[in-house]
């Protein structure tokens, strides 16, 4: 069917749609061509879930005044190029990201909406960028050393905590509330 069979099939719909009395609905405000606040406070909404998981990613804890030291495991347990995620025993949970040697220790979930970084990318970064990790579900993409966004959609960063190796062994400085013992538990 060329453009003017399609032109008069459109035409012979549209008059019947007319001739039944169809009409189109009332539109009770008119919507703004970029208003997209509605659909962005719609995606912002968390689920008890999605908001366990990003109790870390709140503020970020680096340079944090109050911190506990928390053994993560034997350094020799982590591959490098790749990320794992490790159980507090608080029940928290933060991701171990090993990159030529050097660990970073970051939020196990997105700032953006929450899913689990463990199932995205992580990247050494090349031609002399940062090392990254890359959001699963929306492709946001985040800087290992300081949180910091590299690539949307997310606007606000994952934590990040100082980590160092000593005799072997991988410690996080984390803050009291992940740490099991101290009184202050997540809700």
């Amino acid at each position: 069917m060329g453009a003017w069979g399609r032109s008069r099939l459109w035409m012979r719909c549209l008059s019947r749609c007319q001739a039944a009395n169809f009409a189109a609905p009332a539109i009770a405000r008119p919507v703004e061509r970029w208003d997209l606040r509605p659909f962005a406070a719609m995606l912002t909404v968390l689920t008890a879930e999605q908001a366990r998981r990003t109790q870390l990613q709140s503020k970020g804890y680096v340079g944090c005044a109050s911190t506990q030291r928390v053994s993560l495991g034997q350094a020799t347990e982590f591959d490098d190029a790749s990320m794992r995620e490790v159980k507090i025993e608080g029940g928290a949970a933060v991701l171990v990201h090993r990159h030529q040697g050097e660990f970073f220790v970051t939020s196990p979930a997105c700032g953006h909406y929450g899913a689990l970084l463990r199932k995205g990318i992580s990247s050494a970064g090349g031609r002399g960028g940062p090392p990254t990790v890359t959001c699963p579900l929306h492709d946001a993409t985040f800087d290992s050393r300081t949180g910091q966004v590299v690539r949307g959609p997310s606007v606000d960063g994952i934590a990040v905590c100082k980590s160092e190796v000593k005799n072997g062994v991988l410690f996080a400085d984390l803050p009291p509330e992940l740490v099991a013992g101290t009184g202050k538990h997540p809700k």
